[in-house]
């Protein structure tokens, strides 16, 4: 997503709401294992004593609301990045994208790192902001109406979402 400017939202966004999506992506990450760990620990040992319907309410809720999450953002971002190099939906025509992030969300992050990284001339990198070596430049194409943008290319204001 910072490879092509995108906040946490999947939205174009300012230069300080881009530099903050790794971090978030870090934070959601750690929070929602901590999280899982903790209602884990709390139903294995019995510290809590809820009635098993609950857990299992508790359970969907906290994983189904991170894999709503995860699904919109990846849907975004692939719709950006078949937008911005004039890729365009061969199946489920106006839902492509939605539906490929849900029933194959890793296939889809590959097939975004892999069209947005040159790997063939740098490695992939761990805890780099892009994925990449950070002598890397990331150059993003131009939008196909460089002259408007679209809903999803426009910069952002305060507010995550409009």
């Amino acid at each position: 997503m910072i490879r092509m400017k995108l906040n946490s939202a999947g939205l174009r966004g300012h230069a300080h709401q881009v530099k903050n999506t790794y971090r978030s992506a870090v934070l959601l990450s750690f929070s929602f294992i901590i999280l899982n760990a903790l209602l884990c620990a709390i139903f294995w040992y019995g510290f809590v004593m809820i009635r098993p319907w609950l857990q299992i309410t508790l359970a969907v809720v906290l994983n189904g609301s991170l894999f709503g999450y995860l699904v919109f953002v990846t849907g975004r971002t692939r719709s950006f990045i078949r937008r911005r190099y004039t890729i365009p939906e061969e199946r489920c025509i106006g839902c492509e994208d939605v539906c490929v992030s849900t029933l194959c969300s890793p296939c889809v992050v590959m097939q975004m790192g892999r069209h947005t990284g040159n790997y063939e001339t740098y490695r992939g990198a761990c805890f780099t902001n892009t994925g990449l070596p950070d002598h890397v430049a990331i150059t993003i194409p131009p939008s196909p109406n460089s002259s408007e943008w679209s809903e999803l290319d426009q910069p952002l204001g305060n507010s995550i979402m409009r």
